[in-house]
Order: structure tokens, then sequence, then C-alpha cells
């Protein structure tokens, strides 16, 4: 194999791991941002039942 063609694969590696961190971390946010919107409902509904 020709070196460009590691350093591109090499490139593909570092990117592509980035990229899916990246994703991940935005998926994991977007889910505990639903979850403390619906607890924060929940707990609207609580209050409100009681007065």
């Amino acid at each position: 194999m020709s070196s460009t063609m590691l350093k591109l694969i090499e490139a593909v590696l570092v990117f592509g791991g980035v990229l899916g961190f990246a994703v991940y971390q935005l998926v994991s946010v977007r889910r505990q941002i639903r979850e403390d919107r619906a607890r924060a409902d929940a707990a609207d509904t609580d209050n409100g039942a009681a007065h």
C-alpha cells in the first residue's frame, strides 16, 4: 500500500471515531432533555392537582 492510502485510511478512521462519538453525545443529550421535560411535566401535573 502506498503511504497516501494509509494516511487516507487513518484519517477516515480518526474522523469516523470523532463523528461517531459526536452522534452518541447528541443522542444522549437529547434523551436526557426529553426525560427532564417529562419529569418536569409530571411534577407540574402533580403540583396542579394538589392545589
